[in-house]
């Protein structure tokens, strides 16, 4: 009997710290998320609330109240310091991530980072993201971390509708003259244009769309379901093109999605979220390059021409740097509007900041992605299948992706992929429609 107890201590007591050491990890992930969400919602609910925010052509600097620029500030560096802690006291973990992975992930970051370099320009995201990835390999949290983007993601979508109707000079776009803007587009043209927190519609829109598979996990299930109704609403009052079509079509996936896990047909939800992705993916690519006319899709078809022209003419290979944009529109021949803050097409905008390298770099990542995590055996692959259809939709019109110039929606974007990519290294559960042969009993 005493034999029996003395080993029965190890069995009980290590599932226990075993399950601490999950807690820790996801926990410490989940402070480095909400961090990176302050990081830009604080300064942008502020600057909403105490600054006087009005559209700002591209080229010109944005006033930002002081006190929101400070927020900012100190939530970066609480970020920076949190990656910190997490590589530091955890660097032996990281290569359980996958060396691989870790180096397919970065792949992109540096070859835009070296382009960068080339060009003398290094911004804070620039140094911010590998060290975010590296925090993020060492902690390997689970993919249930990403409920807390969801619920960040629902606060935004309700934080956005409070703007809009109880701080419109805030909430809703503004003309750098201060009347609101009278948009064709609007659905409801007296309530105006939705920004919320953001600087524009699209970019609120953006984010919300992006964020919504993220939305699904919350629980109890009531509040997801309210945080879907909100930011359902949000898109709609911001009549944004690009996130109307982004909400369509994860909505529609998710339709399906819910339709075939209720009949157990996990596989052949996997091919049908492959299959989306991949012909999503073909029209993203095929979109830009048709010979559209320049004021087609809100003067994006002038813009992607621009674009392209100056890539295949100018830097083929190596692009034009992730600041090419900002430089062209101080130039006295801009070819483009006060609103072209980037290439307004994923594919555009990655060839003209990087070149082919950057092109590739990117599809091999986003390939090892999507074939790692859309698989039937990860219980999240629903939550990956979702989330890279919404990240190809809204790069039809808009850019999701960007290693060092989109950090505003790496929360819903870079990081829930990476966390995604690395939760599948861990073992997969059994399939059950797998046969298995019978033990032997002798």
């Amino acid at each position: 009997m005493p034999v029996a107890t003395v080993r029965a201590g190890p069995i009980v007591g290590a599932p226990a710290r075993r399950a601490w050491l999950r807690f820790s990890a996801d926990g410490f992930a989940g402070l480095i998320l909400a961090l990176l969400w302050l990081r830009w919602m604080g300064n942008y609910v502020l600057n909403s609330l105490l600054g006087d925010k009005r559209f700002v052509p591209i080229g010109e600097t944005a006033v930002v109240h002081p006190v929101a620029e400070g927020a900012g500030r100190v939530f970066l560096l609480l970020l920076l310091a949190a990656c910190a802690a997490a590589v530091l006291f955890r660097m032996n973990e990281i290569p359980r991530a996958g060396l691989g992975r870790i180096a397919v992930v970065l792949a992109p970051w540096a070859v835009i980072a070296v382009r960068d370099a080339a060009n003398g320009l290094v911004r804070p995201e620039t140094l911010m993201l590998p060290l975010l990835v590296l925090a993020l390999a060492a902690l390997r949290p689970s993919a249930d971390v990403l409920r807390w983007v969801g619920v960040m993601v629902g606060l935004t979508a309700v934080g956005s509708l409070v703007l809009g109707l109880l701080v419109p000079e805030g909430g809703i776009v503004r003309e750098a003259s201060g009347e609101y803007r009278a948009a064709d587009k609007a659905l409801v043209p007296a309530a105006g244009l939705l920004q919320g927190m953001f600087g524009s519609e699209n970019s609120l829109a953006l984010f919300l769309t992006l964020g919504l598979a993220m939305v699904f996990l919350v629980r109890p299930r009531w509040l997801a379901v309210s945080f879907v109704v909100a930011l359902c609403l949000a898109v709609l009052w911001s009549s944004s093109r690009s996130g109307l079509l982004t909400l369509s079509v994860v909505l529609g996936l998710a339709g399906v999605c819910a339709l075939l896990r209720s009949r157990a047909l996990d596989r052949a939800l996997s091919l049908v979220l492959l299959g989306a992705v991949t012909g999503l993916l073909v029209v993203g690519a095929w979109l830009p390059l048709q010979p559209w006319k320049e004021e087609a899709f809100t003067t994006r078809g002038g813009i992607w021409r621009g674009s392209l022209d100056t890539w295949l003419g100018q830097a083929e290979l190596l692009g034009l740097g992730s600041d090419w944009y900002e430089r062209v529109a101080r130039t006295a021949t801009t070819p483009f509007n006060g609103g072209t803050y980037h290439g307004h097409n994923e594919l555009v905008h990655l060839g003209v900041t990087g070149g082919v390298l950057l092109v590739v770099a990117t599809a091999l990542w986003f390939g090892v992605q999507v074939a790692a995590t859309v698989h039937p055996r990860r219980d999240s692959f629903v939550t990956a299948g979702l989330l890279a259809a919404a990240l190809v939709v809204g790069g039809f019109l808009e850019v999701p992706l960007g290693q060092v110039d989109r950090s505003p929606f790496w929360l819903v974007g870079l990081v829930p992929l990476t966390i995604l990519l690395f939760d599948a290294g861990r073992p997969a559960r059994p399939d059950p429609t797998e046969r298995r042969e019978p033990q032997s009993q002798g």
